[in-house]
């Protein structure tokens, strides 16, 4: 299976993974900046160097092989931030793809255009991180451990077009739980794409009780299996 394969399987199943959409723009990317390197060192310049490719026949192929990486890179991480706003990873691609593009060009006012979009997407990453350092303390805890502060669970309906194909495994997801013990965010780990949209509607709506620290209550970064087997999910 080609690497994007996975991914665009995932969000035939459910369009709102923000990562999915991150990883294929992270694809584009590879994709891309092999031949960009390999173009810089056939017109003499090195990756630091500014200003668009100086050889019109090279930019001209480069564009008309390998632009299509690029513009499908950046549509995936708008994607992705049209998902999360304050997706600081996503930024610092949409950052770096369009930096490269830049060097495709052909005039200087389009160029400064598009380095001036690179550094605001790299400023905006740059407050996202800084945002996201100074957010409320977290602890990790194991899977394992969590499972017993869980008060409210609702389980998962087993997919029917799954279960006809006999498919069964177990997601897993990171979990961010809010300092009132109600699930804020799931980054999925692993999983049948066919098993995961109901694996998250259900663990979005459980609960656990709140996690102290010091007496004061504090957010959980933790991990969660759904296991789907024979048609009857469980823990």
């Amino acid at each position: 299976m080609r690497p994007a394969a996975w991914y665009e399987k995932l969000l035939a199943v459910n369009p709102q993974e923000k990562e999915a959409w991150y990883n294929l723009g992270v694809i584009d990317w590879a994709k891309w900046h092999p031949r960009l390197l390999e173009v810089l060192q056939e017109s003499g310049m090195k990756p630091e160097d500014m200003g668009p490719i100086p050889n019109d026949k090279l930019r001209q192929d480069l564009r008309s092989t390998s632009l299509q990486f690029v513009e499908e890179g950046v549509a995936n991480l708008q994607r992705a931030l049209l998902i999360d706003s304050t997706y600081p990873e996503a930024m610092d691609y949409m950052a770096i793809l369009v930096r490269e593009r830049a060097s495709l060009d052909d005039t200087p006012e389009q160029y400064e255009k598009d380095i001036a979009s690179a550094n605001d997407w790299a400023q905006k990453a740059a407050e996202a991180k800084k945002a996201r350092a100074s957010h409320p303390q977290r602890v990790r805890v194991g899977g394992n451990v969590q499972a017993a502060n869980l008060i409210r669970k609702v389980i998962p309906r087993y997919p029917p077009d799954a279960k006809q194909a006999g498919i069964q495994g177990t997601v897993r997801f990171q979990m961010i739980l809010g300092t009132d013990g109600k699930v804020q965010s799931l980054q999925l780990v692993s999983g049948d794409p066919a098993l995961v949209a109901a694996a998250r509607d259900a663990v979005e709506q459980w609960v656990y009780k709140p996690t102290l620290l010091n007496g004061q209550p504090v957010e959980v970064v933790t991990t969660v299996d759904v296991n789907f087997v024979l048609g009857k999910p469980h823990m």
